[in-house]
């Protein structure tokens, strides 16, 4: 710390820069106000800033950049993996790219396996997915779920489909979400229904809402629409539109018309287009001709007028959409 603290000061001169200097500042800043708290407080292995200090200038990153003098210096005295690894993490947050590979790459080396799909994860923004790929593969050779579901992304793109589904099973078997979600997708591009369904199932339980919505598409038939129904619901409560909009068109479909406008309204205000037609025919047939034909520029199109429709005919038009 006394190696850093002249890079914090604002204007800093010949008076700082002695031992006395910041004897007495350490004082200052140990002291408790009030009794209560200090700026910073003596730890078992060094001081510790006040929360809410800390929660200050964390949201002031611009404003107040973490000096380079500490990022140099920190490079210089971190030795341990797990600490490297998370001042590389807060480098990142910072903007300081550089700064943060040059940590993960040296935890990396040390096998720590956060630090190498963290490494992987700058690369692949950088565009260097090849080199992404390798320490993907590195980390996810050490069972790193996260490293195994983004090197199987990255193979698919490759076309490289049969390693691909390998490293998607072997993250969603250790219960990455994302892992099991991508693969169910894959096995459905495959028209492995089965396998499908029961992948994205597995994400829908643990609380994806895409996989939700995808496992009421696929059950979106007789004799499973109800079961698709629930899953429609569950999506939606979680805010995906499409589900929203799906649902709509179920309960729409039974003729309650209370609950699917109130869909359609959702789904329409957060800028789903078919859901703001839907509601505007709905509206329509109630007479609602203002409100309806707002929600029709919405949806950009034009509105049917409503004497020529009975029933929810008009909702029907969309059923065969999977959006």
């Amino acid at each position: 710390m006394e190696q850093l603290y002249l890079a914090y000061l604002p204007f800093p001169d010949d008076r700082h820069q002695t031992s006395e200097a910041y004897v007495a500042g350490l004082a200052w800043a140990t002291e408790r106000i009030y009794g209560t708290a200090s700026l910073l407080a003596e730890g078992t292995t060094g001081y510790v800033a006040f929360d809410y200090l800390v929660d200050h200038y964390s949201k002031r990153r611009k404003e107040s950049p973490v000096p380079e003098t500490t990022w140099h210096l920190l490079l210089h005295v971190i030795a341990d993996p797990d600490e490297g690894a998370s001042v590389g993490l807060a480098a990142f947050f910072s903007g300081e790219m550089s700064v943060a590979s040059s940590f993960w790459q040296r935890s990396a080396r040390a096998g720590h396996s956060g630090a190498t799909y963290s490494l992987g994860v700058l690369l692949e923004q950088q565009g260097d997915v090849h080199l992404a790929a390798e320490w993907y593969l590195r980390a996810a050779e050490t069972d790193h779920a996260g490293a195994a579901h983004e090197l199987a992304v990255l193979l698919e793109q490759q076309a490289d489909v049969g390693e691909a589904e390998a490293w998607y099973r072997r993250a969603a078997g250790a219960g990455h979400v994302a892992a099991a979600y991508s693969l169910a997708m894959l096995m459905e591009r495959q028209e492995r229904s089965n396998e499908a369904e029961a992948w994205y199932r597995r994400a829908a339980i643990a609380g994806h809402p895409e996989a939700a919505y995808r496992l009421g598409l696929l059950l979106g038939h007789e004799p499973d629409i109800d079961e698709s129904e629930s899953w429609y619901r569950r999506a939606a409560e979680a805010g995906h539109l499409g589900a929203a909009y799906k649902l709509g068109q179920l309960v729409a479909e039974r003729g309650t018309e209370r609950e699917a406008e109130s869909w359609y309204r959702r789904a329409a205000d957060a800028g789903h287009p078919d859901a703001a037609h839907n509601l505007a025919l709905l509206l329509a047939q109630q007479g609602k001709a203002d409100e309806a034909a707002w929600y029709q520029r919405t949806a950009g199109r034009v509105i049917v007028e409503p004497a020529s429709t009975t029933g929810h005919e008009n909702l029907a038009s969309g059923m065969d959409r999977q959006t």
